[in-house]
């Protein structure tokens, strides 16, 4: 090409210069740029396209090489990218997440409130290396709630301990009545033992001939992070002093069963329960030497005996079992049968009504 007074002019049999492909250098910068995988993406599509008008240019384009790097290097930065992102979401797919609460399966509460004689006789009173026995106390004035000898439970969805403690008081009580409306759910997958299989308290209500169970799930689950509950049950006049009487600390779980036996920390491990569901453990409950089966039914046998202390010894037929005697003679209970007394008309003990609960 030559440049004459009247501009450029190509003359015949003059073959214009090569220039490097636009396309060739935009398709390299933007795969070492990647963008989080779009600039490879579009390097992948301008590398071929550049290399495509290369081929066909007759030498008038260049820079193939610049293309085929970009291509290359644009191809890797794709499979980069989806393999990134498969991983992340993968790893995603496996963060914890907030407990929901469920309707308790009829298969579970049966296997779990009807453990059989053989097992509780089997079970009989583990040592305190594997069961923490309640704490006893005397010369306390009786708990009273609707009339009848009284018990209150203050716990925590989010707490671990709660819900391994929650399986025992539920297979104690259930041999002097019945629960309705129990929740199934976990502790919070942010705390110590995660995701421990458990119940819930919440909305659930309990139903006795011998004694009253007044429950508050006092706090909620965690949501999403440690420590992010909120409260749930607000604590009646009665919960609230028992509380701040027998646990000035305010701990998790709080079982106060009479003012006569009390428990103030784990009775077991929630390391026992083993990260089983809840109805892998109800189903465990039928061997004696499972590890989750000592301390469920460990506990509640010691539960039992308690409540029978403050029921005066009634039923006979849960009362009068030789293991629960002998639960009751290694916490050094007496055997409570003045303790009736004190449930009569104009009785002196701690009175307030729940209006939750039902007359046995």
């Amino acid at each position: 090409m030559a440049q004459g007074p009247y501009g450029s002019t190509t003359w015949p049999g003059q073959v214009a210069l090569p220039v490097t492909s636009g396309m060739a250098i935009a398709g390299l910068v933007l795969s070492i740029l990647w963008i989080g995988g779009l600039g490879s993406v579009a390097a992948v599509i301008l590398g071929a396209v550049a290399l495509s008008k290369i081929r066909s240019s007759y030498g008038q384009l260049q820079g193939r090489g610049l293309a085929t790097a970009g291509l290359v290097i644009g191809i890797v930065g794709v499979i980069g990218s989806v393999a990134l992102y498969a991983t992340a979401g993968v790893e995603a797919s496996h963060l914890p997440s907030a407990p929901g609460d469920r309707p308790a399966l009829s298969g579970v509460l049966q296997k779990l409130t009807g453990v059989a004689p053989e097992v509780v006789t089997a079970v009989g009173v583990p040592a305190q290396s594997i069961v923490t026995p309640p704490t006893i106390k005397t010369a306390q004035p009786p708990l009273v709630i609707d009339g009848k000898p009284g018990a209150v439970f203050i716990g925590g969805e989010f707490c671990p301990y709660c819900g391994a403690e929650r399986w025992a008081i539920i297979v104690a009580f259930s041999r002097f009545g019945s629960f309705s409306d129990l929740q199934e759910t976990t502790s919070s997958p942010w705390d110590v033992y995660p995701s421990t299989a458990t119940f819930s308290f919440h909305g659930a209500t309990y139903s006795s001939r011998y004694i009253a169970l007044a429950m508050a799930e006092h706090s909620g689950n965690d949501v999403d992070g440690p420590g992010t509950f909120s409260d749930l049950d607000p604590l009646t006049s009665q919960e609230a002093y028992v509380w701040q009487r027998y646990d000035d600390s305010y701990g998790y779980p709080f079982l106060d069963i009479g003012n006569n036996a009390l428990v103030l920390s784990p009775s077991f491990s929630p390391g026992l329960l083993g990260g089983f569901d809840q109805s892998e453990i109800a189903s465990r409950l039928s061997h004696a030497d499972d590890p989750s089966t000592q301390g469920i039914v460990g506990t509640a046998n010691y539960l039992t005996a308690a409540i029978c202390v403050t029921t005066g010894q009634k039923p006979a037929s849960v009362c009068a079992n030789l293991v629960i005697r002998k639960a009751g003679e290694a916490m050094s209970l007496s055997s409570g049968e003045s303790l009736a007394a004190h449930f009569g008309v104009g009785g002196r003990g701690i009175r307030h009504g729940r209006s939750s609960m039902k007359e046995g």
